[in-house]
């Protein structure tokens, strides 16, 4: 499945792809506040530290595009 990924969104490498970004810059990836991405999609949140939590690129980025369909 890793492999599809970059041709998926091909602005992207894997790596990228798989890299951990705020909830803040998720919510503006897939288009909707951070408030709204927190309470629909709480799945993709990961915390990392006492005050820190992550989603991945493509998770963010997948959020956006089931949005639009």
């Amino acid at each position: 499945m890793a492999s599809n990924l970059p041709s998926r969104w091909p602005g992207f490498t894997a790596l990228q792809l798989h890299s951990k970004i705020s909830v803040r810059e998720a919510a503006a990836v897939a288009g909707v506040h951070e408030d709204t991405f927190r309470a629909h999609y709480p799945h993709l949140i990961k915390r990392v530290g006492a005050r820190r939590d992550v989603v991945t690129l493509v998770d963010a980025l997948t959020c956006g595009e089931a949005k639009e369909e």
